[in-house]
């Protein structure tokens, strides 16, 4: 009932206006017990349904706070991975199909986990845009790609385009323009 009232459209100062809703629900004492832990529970409850369409209703269990556990792990990792030096980049090749002749090399992420071997760029991408990971790990992908660039160069390569991919998140940077000129 809740939600059906929420959806219906109300006028707002001369206007037609649309408001939806999503419920995240902890119950006592099954998910736990004083208000603390169940506002947090609902909280993560709410979270998960956010995700979903407006009028989504979800319940806390346990996977959702082992989920959010893994993902905090996995974020200090990430904001650890630049110091350890465990990005790599893998240079996709990039070819005119009538000339049969390579002009440029895409520059691709990858991330080498101590214990987890490689991880796949949707994996940990999303997570780096969320926590603004995205911003000092894409700076360093720029730095090495076109540190890379003028390798090849200075070997006699001749020139190459260099594509790197940048983050929404990094497009809203201040910096990116000198970042790019330097």
């Amino acid at each position: 009932r809740l939600l059906a009232a929420l959806a219906a459209a109300f006028e707002l100062c001369g206007e037609l206006a649309d408001v939806g809703a999503r419920i995240g629900i902890a119950i006592c004492p099954g998910d736990g017990e004083g208000a603390e832990v169940l506002l947090r529970h609902a909280k993560l409850a709410l979270d998960r349904a956010s995700a979903g369409p407006p009028g989504a209703v979800c319940f806390f269990d346990n996977a959702i706070d082992a989920e959010l556990r893994e993902r905090r792990a996995l974020e200090q990792d990430l904001r650890q991975a630049l110091a350890r030096d465990e990005f790599e980049i893998e240079y996709q090749p990039q070819f005119d199909i009538q000339s049969r002749r390579m002009f440029g090399v895409e520059a691709l992420l990858r991330w080498q986990q101590p214990g987890l071997g490689r991880s796949a760029p949707d994996g940990f991408i999303p997570l780096a845009e969320d926590s603004g990971m995205i911003v000092p790990i894409g700076r360093w992908v720029l730095e090495q790609a076109c540190r890379q660039a003028m390798a090849w160069q200075q070997r006699g390569a001749g020139e190459l385009r260099m594509a790197v991919n940048l983050s929404p998140v990094q497009c809203r940077d201040p910096a990116l323009a000198c970042q790019v000129a330097e």
